[in-house]
């Protein structure tokens, strides 16, 4: 059967542009800024989450105001069975300190995201992936994330660039357990009401709203946004590993400068690594990728040692998603006082 995909027209990308931007945004807030009813609004975001466009509506939260560190993990395979990689998904998509799974297509054949707190813990992660599945890995690469500059999907509305910074600077934040509920809660649903929150965390809404404003102003709250199903919004994923040569920092920020304004360019990883950064591009397709992937060798030649190419064919999981492990869990009683 062939698939049909939908139609979006300009209302649905006007939405999806106010959504990235901001995915906790009112209905009523959204429906004055767009001049479009309220009742159109919901109807079409239920139709784009209904038709699988929206996949779900997503909390950024910042690794370093937890104390975390984060790696990657790049493989590519050898002898690898069906029932071998029916093996490696279980265990993966079971580790709650994977939080990013993507397999490829190019350079490499999988890509795994984890955070931990400190060295010894990755390489325990590690020396257990490797006790199961070493056998069937023909090389393997790994890099520490420094920074990840998040870009809103400028292409979606050809709005003003917006850019938020996960990561970076270590500075610990304590939270009590009333913010690791929400936080637990909005991280798979951000656009859970306050009185749903204040009913299901047995507090108040003045409460919630107050944590959630002190998160934010402490940045363990980034933003707001939607994880979309690109292929759906006619869109490819592609990661341009970026090695550098002769690089100083002025250079490096025109670079970035170029990067954030480059409407299909989504994230800007700093990394350490054998390379330098990565950029995770969204765009219609692969001609278009090697455009943009000569457009940048042309006018950052001088700083640009050569660019790997690799194809994201399926995020398993990916949502920057990095409070899944915090306890207790929500479903125990908290005091509206805390």
């Amino acid at each position: 059967m062939v698939e049909i995909k939908p139609t979006l027209d300009n209302k649905d990308l006007k939405i999806l542009f106010e959504l990235d931007k901001n995915s906790r945004i009112h209905i009523s807030s959204l429906a004055k800024k767009l001049r479009i009813s309220r009742e159109i609004i919901k109807y079409r975001i239920k139709k784009l989450t209904s038709e699988g466009i929206i996949r779900n509506f997503t909390t950024i939260t910042n690794p370093s105001k937890f104390g975390y560190l984060i790696y990657k993990v790049y493989l590519k395979f050898q002898n690898f069975t069906k029932e071998k990689e029916e093996r490696l998904n279980k265990y993966i998509l079971s580790n709650k300190n994977i939080f990013w799974i993507a397999k490829c297509d190019g350079s490499f054949d999988l890509i795994l995201g984890i955070y931990v707190k400190n060295l010894m813990e990755f390489n325990n992660i590690l020396l257990d992936f490797m006790s199961k599945f070493s056998q069937n890995i023909l090389s393997r690469h790994i890099s520490n994330s420094v920074y990840v500059d998040i870009y809103r999907r400028e292409y979606l509305n050809h709005g003003k660039s917006e850019r938020v910074t996960w990561g970076g600077d270590f500075s610990e934040e304590k939270l009590d357990n009333l913010m690791k509920g929400i936080l637990k809660i909005i991280s798979k649903d951000s656009r859970t009401s306050v009185v749903d929150l204040a009913y299901k965390l047995k507090s108040t809404p003045k409460t919630i709203i107050s944590k959630i404003k002190e998160m934010e102003k402490k940045q363990i709250i980034l933003g707001y946004r939607v994880n979309l199903d690109l292929k759906k919004i006619k869109r490819e994923y592609f990661k341009a590993i970026i090695y550098f040569r002769n690089i100083s920092h002025e250079r490096e920020e025109e670079f970035k400068e170029y990067c954030q304004k480059n409407p299909d360019i989504a994230y800007y990883i700093k990394t350490i690594a054998e390379w330098d950064a990565e950029l995770d591009i969204e765009i219609e397709n692969f001609t278009e990728f090697n455009r943009l992937t000569r457009e940048i060798k042309e006018k950052f030649g001088d700083i640009i040692k050569t660019i790997d190419t690799v194809f994201i064919s399926d995020e398993m999981k990916g949502e920057l998603n990095i409070v899944q492990n915090l306890s207790p869990s929500y479903d125990k009683p908290y005091p509206q006082d805390i």
